[in-house]
């Protein structure tokens, strides 16, 4: 997705610039959910009989789509300044966002090596590796509504917000009970690894969401 001078143009009227960052930066998010919710789906085969078919490589054809978009807002937000407030905190959403991107491929990658192999996980490991990665992939979900009602429902968008602190709370308490469990499974080293390194990086996601969020509030403070 290209910006062009049209585009500008109409972020410089605004009196905040902030409705067409807002529009790329959904899209952008619209390109990452995608990624997330493949990982998602991923966790069900390690544990059912689910057939999956992944190709890793169109994945990554989706990340470079993704970072097109990125390098195209971050020239935008640079032209459009001193136009636009909260400049900085778009640039850092933007940098967070290209994090998520690459560990959700990266825990697909991984998912999909396990079911490969044939690697034998215990089914109540799958069932909340599953879990976990539901919740994260609802925090997302609701990360990406805020950006959606920010300007023209900043009340509704900051009650979000608070949903996403909650969240992260029960994120944090199932990640670090799983992580036990884990630990506790009658597998070799190699699997509790992989199937550990997964969950931490479903827990650093929602981590970074919540990073996001924090970024995304001070943008609204300063809209309402």
């Amino acid at each position: 997705m290209n910006i062009n001078n049209k585009d500008l143009a109409l972020s410089i009227k605004s009196p905040l610039g902030n409705e067409k960052v807002i529009n790329f930066i959904y899209a952008q998010l619209n390109q990452i959910y995608d990624l997330l919710e493949i990982s998602f789906q991923m966790t069900y085969s390690i544990y059912s009989v689910k057939k999956v078919d992944i190709n890793i490589n169109k994945l990554v054809e989706s990340k470079d789509r993704i970072d097109e978009l990125r390098k195209d807002i971050i020239s935008y937000i640079s032209k459009a300044s001193p136009a636009m407030l909260n400049k900085e905190d778009w640039i850092r959403i933007l940098t967070k966002l290209n994090g998520i991107a690459d560990k959700s491929i990266g825990i697909t990658y991984r998912l999909s090596e396990v079911y490969h192999r044939k690697w034998s996980i215990p089914k109540d490991v799958g069932i909340l590796l599953s879990d976990l990665a539901g919740k994260v992939l609802n925090s997302f979900k609701t990360f990406r509504e805020i950006v959606l009602q920010m300007t023209h429902a900043p009340d509704k968008a900051l009650e979000k917000c608070l949903t996403i602190d909650k969240l992260e709370k029960i994120i944090d308490k199932q990640y670090r009970e799983m992580s036990f469990k884990i630990l506790e499974m009658k597998r070799s080293f190699d699997k509790k690894y992989v199937i550990k390194e997964i969950a931490d990086m479903f827990e650093e996601i929602s981590d970074t969401i919540q990073d996001m969020t924090d970024d995304i509030r001070i943008i609204i403070l300063n809209i309402i």
